[in-house]
């Protein structure tokens, strides 16, 4: 179609309708072209199963199950009517999001206009293996990833990867084909176990005391300032109960500490207790 088409040959509404058949159900550069008819006055081929189409003087019709969409001097154009048209606002007739969170079933996105659909509420849980594709039909005909991981979707592109846990709101544009996933809410913080931590031989002087301080908030994230201050339940040996998160790997030292007194670290490397998924551990180290 070239612009004098368009504008200066009078053929701007019979374009328009055409061009709408095309967006609405799908067509494009790969789509399956079956050739029925191909003679002198008369060529004939349905699309993609879904649009049928005529050119010359000849007769021909798809049968039954279809309707005329367009017509005019030596052609007409057929659809199945099982396609919607597009929502205002938007190109393409529908979009599903399939994932690895809802096991590649189809989520109905929403138009938002302005070639936007939306997903919210879209939960990952932070897998390695996460990741989600745009469907228009939910049945894999047309759908888009981003084999070069830009933000830009290709046809029939690889698998969007999305490995940080959390809730988003995710949109796809589909006319410039770029996405988003935005992240709304973060998961919550894994569950508290107890930690036991145990210094021993911590002899003291009068104003001293023994702390813990180590890698996570709970135990100061290394600022002495916050570190926990144990008690002398049996001397020189000072515990304390400190709740941490679950299943993780914490370092930590033993320190004594007094005001105006520089601080005495625990000699060697850092000591090291990974949590357990439930119940409670001891940690034990000495000066």
């Amino acid at each position: 179609m070239y612009c004098t088409h368009y504008y200066n040959f009078g053929l701007k509404t019979q374009l328009d309708k055409l061009i709408s058949i095309r967006k609405t159900n799908g067509l494009q550069s790969e789509s399956v072209v079956n050739i029925v008819r191909a003679e002198q006055n008369l060529y004939a081929a349905i699309i993609d199963a879904k649009v049928a189409m005529k050119i010359g003087s000849g007769a021909w019709s798809p049968g039954t199950g279809w309707t005329l969409a367009a017509s005019g001097t030596d052609y007409a154009v057929w659809t199945t009517g099982t396609t919607p048209p597009p929502p205002t606002g938007c190109t393409q007739p529908s979009m599903k999001l399939r994932g690895t969170f809802n096991n590649f079933g189809s989520a109905t996105m929403t138009c938002k206009g302005s070639n936007v659909w939306e997903l919210t509420n879209v939960t990952f849980g932070g897998a390695a293996t996460d990741r989600y594709k745009f469907d228009v039909f939910g049945d894999w005909t047309r759908n888009y990833g981003d084999t070069n991981n830009d933000g830009i979707a290709e046809l029939s592109g690889g698998d969007i990867s999305l490995t940080t846990a959390g809730t988003y709101t995710i949109q796809f544009n589909d006319s410039t084909l770029r996405y988003t996933a935005t992240r709304t809410t973060t998961p919550p913080p894994p569950p508290g176990v107890s930690v036991n931590f145990v210094c021993q031989n911590g002899t003291t002087v009068v104003g001293q005391n023994v702390h813990v301080v180590g890698s996570i908030p709970a135990l100061g994230s290394w600022d002495v300032t916050k570190s926990i201050k144990l008690d002398p339940t049996n001397y020189p040996t000072w515990n304390k109960l400190v709740t941490v998160p679950a299943s993780t790997r914490v370092e930590w030292k033993c320190l004594k500490v007094a005001p105006n007194t520089p601080t005495v670290w625990q000699g060697g490397a850092n000591n090291v207790v990974t949590t357990p998924a439930s119940g409670s551990v001891t940690a034990t180290a000495s000066f």
